[in-house]
């Protein structure tokens, strides 16, 4: 769990920070009202793709969710509009959450995985 806070603290904070009603840039404004909710997870996206290509994984299949929270903060096609105090930026906030979610289970299953690994490789040494 500290593996996962470690790498995920920048979407966690993305998450309170729309959900505040204090905004560097308001977003009532048009067009730029977002742009600093956009950048914050933009740059947790670019941290991530850096990562993982360093790791030698598959960058798109794992962050295909997170391109669709991007698409959908640039486009301001809102299911709630923003300049409904709360829920305006609910949505905003539900699908960064939802992304949290989404590696909270993948880390699950990496670590399953992983284990299942060690104990595969100590049952062949043992046998050995």
């Amino acid at each position: 769990m500290k593996d996962f806070i470690k790498n995920n603290w920048i979407l966690m904070i993305a998450i309170v920070y729309i959900l505040l009603p204090v905004d560097v840039i308001p977003d009532s404004i048009p067009l730029v009202g977002t742009g600093d909710d956009f950048v914050l997870i933009f740059g947790e996206f670019i941290r991530r793709l850096i990562t993982q290509y360093k790791q030698g994984k598959k960058v798109f299949k794992s962050n295909w969710f997170l391109v669709f929270v991007l698409i959908y903060l640039i486009l301001r096609i809102d299911l709630l509009p923003d300049i409904i105090p709360i829920l305006g930026t609910g949505d905003d906030a539900s699908l960064v959450g939802i992304e949290i979610i989404r590696r909270l289970f993948e880390n699950k299953n990496q670590e399953k995985t992983s284990n299942k690994k060690l104990l595969n490789n100590s049952e062949k040494h043992s046998e050995n």
